[in-house]
């Protein structure tokens, strides 16, 4: 399995709150926002530009995505499938992956409570 690439206008929506994710995103050029919308309004958590991944939580603990993310320019991503990130995981200590759920578990976390 090859990562693919798509591309992405200014605005353009990449992934909504609450969807699955088999993919993750590795952001060749442009820029991505990742956001939350509280009480009707669009919160943004933060930005990824060239060399960040986005969209790598739900795609490595299996719940559905805590945040959204859309473009802010005209953008390229790398298409990252399950497939692919697992086959690479499969050589990581297990003290890592450990390491890595514990993060994914704060950063949900705050990602309910953005503006804590």
């Amino acid at each position: 399995m090859q990562p693919t690439t798509r591309r992405l206008e200014p605005g353009e929506i990449l992934f909504l709150a609450g969807m699955g994710g088999e993919e993750a995103y590795l952001v060749r050029r442009g820029a991505i926002a990742i956001y939350v919308t509280r009480e009707g309004q669009d919160v943004e958590l933060g930005r990824a530009g060239p060399g960040k991944i986005v969209g790598e939580m739900a795609l490595l603990d299996g719940r559905p995505r805590s945040a959204a993310a859309r473009a802010i320019s005209s953008t390229e991503v790398m298409v990252l499938p399950r497939r692919l990130v697992e086959r690479e995981l499969a050589h990581t200590p297990p003290i890592i992956r450990s390491m890595i759920e514990g993060y994914l578990h704060t950063i949900r976390q705050n990602n309910r409570n953005p503006n804590r």
